[in-house]
């Protein structure tokens, strides 16, 4: 089985809530634009905080977005 992209995980979760991108904007405070060019893949690397703030609003662990951000090794660099 291969694992979902960012992009691909966001769409999903954001589908399942039967959300428009409009209402993960307002949710989640990010770009309506930014969240279209995530969910296509044009935008690999949103940074981290835009991915806390999209796994908040969807309800989504933030552990199952960052498996799949390519910055997530970085994330312990304060620990």
């Amino acid at each position: 089985m291969t694992e979902m992209t960012l992009g691909e995980t966001v769409l999903l979760s954001r589908e399942l809530k039967s959300w428009s991108q409009a209402r993960l904007e307002r949710e989640s405070g990010v770009n309506k634009s930014l969240i279209s060019q995530i969910e296509s893949g044009y935008v690999k690397d949103p940074g981290f905080r835009t991915v806390i703030k999209l796994a908040r609003a969807l309800g989504v662990k933030i552990e199952r977005l960052a498996e799949n951000h390519e910055s997530t090794p970085n994330i312990r660099k304060h620990e």
